[in-house]
């Protein structure tokens, strides 16, 4: 079945000589009889999809006809299990995302001298570009694969995209690349075709089989030639589907790299999700670009969005707004401020200049917008890719809990996962679940305690990313409310604090003191309603309940002035509550009182 990336039509032939170009082979088309085509002659049918071919397949692509001769019925067959519209040239990725003109120079200077260092040394034949989510991956790997391309360096090219049918699983992965292989010179398109010939049911065997008989085997005696295309692009690996099959990916192609010595490179794109970069790091041979703190993105962001301004500026649909507005327009402040809040990622700004350049609504208002966050609108297509990520998570309240943690800015602690895990009662290790897979968005710092891992800090690596935790209109059920997740916390902690028995005992030294300032610190931050709510819980919690805390404080070995010290906070801040709760005060003096003295002289 051919993919609907590509525009399709058959012609029939008879034998005639055929000619190489470029890495296709064409055709002149003649005539043949074939039910209703017989006697046709030269003639196309545009996005169409044909079972009974019984002459040559003609596919259609932006960089010339693609012909497979009636006689090649191997590649006829690997052709309906190949996922055209995944190559980089492919329609249904028309337009792909590409560098803007004069933007990352430096990077795709990098990434193609590794390219050619690969060539000419024989050596680390991986390249593996990585970075967060909205960091432009794609668009450098659309553009090293077109200007590969140009040069005939490009094999093979494989874009997975995330819910795309034949694009989000490893099923499609080899046939397709085998597919272009064959494309890309005469013998190894005898070769492959050969395979599909001899064994029809390749196609549908496991990828192992796939990648051994129509990939390894057909060019393992092939020896290098600078001339031959070598170069396989492989972006968006994290989307294909299940963390197993991205591993086994990786996998294959160590395997193929280390032990088959094929004249194949590859340049693989992917966010650093735990387990790719693990596969990684037990690679010796291989080079790791980062787009991490790439500075050089904010100086091309900054030319970027000038660039766009300057065109949504000179756009006739726009000229009854802007021929009155003088350049440059708008300002460099202006210029300057967004490019701050792009955090070096891209998507955030094309987001931006798509939204101000909609027709039909005037630019300055739409910028207005944009510098006044007075409307979500113009981030739509970067919500959409966090909400999709966000959704990986195995329990989106454990995450809301630690994300309202970790940005808040009143914690004291430097150790998120044990308090959040300590304060709401859950199992060691929860913090951790939750966050697996959003390593895109999210720089996790851990450390080790004995034989455990545990988070330290969750930093988010888009500027945006912020603001769209915390607008409810944007974020749905990942909304981050702080007045709620302040008094959930607080009451938590309260529960926690009161029934230390059976709550508390097992919070370890270590993480009890930051579990005590940074629930006292959260005092601080109430509003009304949760002042009245937690005053009112405080007074519940009578001094009986809290005695078993006390109690046990007389056999810590470190910190025992930690309870004192929270008594102390409590007492402090119903000072800032009005009206002036007297009967509160006095039972709390008495508990710092009960806490200092234990403190002072122990049991």
């Amino acid at each position: 079945m051919l993919a609907h990336a590509f525009s399709t039509w058959l012609a029939f032939d008879d034998e005639r000589p055929l000619s190489y170009d470029r890495h296709l082979y064409s055709f002149r088309t003649a005539t043949a009889s074939f039910m209703a085509f017989s006697q046709s002659y030269d003639f196309q049918i545009h996005d169409s999809t044909f079972n009974d071919i019984h002459g040559d397949m003609n596919v259609y692509r932006s960089r010339g006809d693609m012909v497979i001769h009636q006689t090649e019925t191997g590649l006829q067959m690997l052709m309906r299990e190949a996922s055209t519209g995944a190559a980089h040239d492919s329609l249904e990725r028309h337009p792909p995302p590409r560098c803007h003109r004069g933007t990352r120079t430096k990077l795709l200077n990098k990434i193609h001298g590794c390219i050619q260092d690969a060539a000419e040394t024989k050596s680390e034949s991986i390249i593996w570009l990585h970075g967060p989510a909205g960091s432009g991956k794609s668009a450098i790997a659309q553009t090293i694969a077109e200007s590969c391309d140009e040069s005939r360096q490009l094999a093979a090219s494989f874009f997975f995209s995330s819910g795309r049918p034949h694009r989000d699983t490893i099923k499609y992965l080899f046939t397709t690349i085998a597919f272009q292989l064959a494309m890309s010179t005469p013998d190894r398109r005898r070769k492959i075709n050969k395979v599909v010939v001899d064994d029809p049911s390749i196609i549908h065997k496991a990828p192992s089989i796939q990648l051994n008989k129509l990939i390894i085997e057909p060019l393992q005696n092939e020896g290098w030639d600078d001339h031959f295309p070598f170069l396989v692009v492989i972006d968006g690996l994290d989307e294909c589907r299940g963390n197993v099959d991205q591993s086994q990916i990786l996998s294959y192609i160590f395997h193929l790299n280390e032990s088959c010595r094929l004249p194949l490179r590859f340049l693989i794109a992917s966010r650093p999700e735990p387990h790719i970069a693990s596969a990684f790091r037990t690679q010796n041979i291989y080079t790791a670009i980062s787009l991490y703190g790439d500075f050089e993105a904010l100086q091309d962001i900054r030319a970027y969005l000038w660039d766009g301004f300057r065109k949504i500026q000179d756009s006739e649909k726009h000229a009854d707004t802007m021929n009155a507005i003088s350049k440059p327009w708008p300002d460099f402040k202006t210029v300057s401020l967004l490019v701050d809040r792009s955090g070096g990622y891209f998507i955030y700004a094309s987001t931006i200049l798509r939204y101000i350049d909609e027709e039909h609504f005037s630019p300055l208002d739409r910028l207005a917008e944009v510098l006044e966050h007075s409307s979500s609108a113009p981030f739509a297509e970067l919500d959409k890719l966090y909400l999709q990520i966000l959704s990986v998570s195995r329990d989106p309240m454990v995450l809301k809990h630690i994300l309202w943690y970790n940005f808040s800015g009143k914690c004291y602690s430097d150790f998120a996962g044990p308090v959040v895990e300590a304060i709401f009662q859950l199992r060691p290790g929860a913090c951790l679940l939750a966050l697996r897979g959003l390593h895109s968005l999210f720089r996790v710092d851990t450390t080790f305690e004995g034989n455990s891992r545990k988070i330290r800090t969750v930093r988010a690596f888009h500027a945006s990313l912020y603001d769209f935790l915390f607008d409810p209109e944007r974020a749905g059920n990942f909304f981050i409310d702080m007045e709620k997740n302040t008094i959930d916390f607080l009451r938590e902690g309260l529960h926690v604090f009161t029934k230390w028995t059976s709550a508390g005992k097992n919070i370890s030294s270590d993480d009890r003191i930051y579990v005590f300032k940074d629930w006292a610190s959260n005092l601080y931050r109430l509003e009304q309603i949760g002042t009245d709510t937690i005053l009112e819980d405080l007074r519940l919690a009578d001094a009986g309940a809290w005695m078993p805390l006390i109690e046990d404080s007389a056999y810590w070995e470190k910190d025992t002035s930690s309870l004192f010290d929270l008594f102390c906070q409590i007492v402090w801040w119903f000072r800032r509550v009005h009206p002036y709760p007297e009967d509160l005060v006095e039972q709390y003096r008495s508990l710092c009182a009960s806490a200092y003295y234990i403190c002072a002289h122990g049991d």
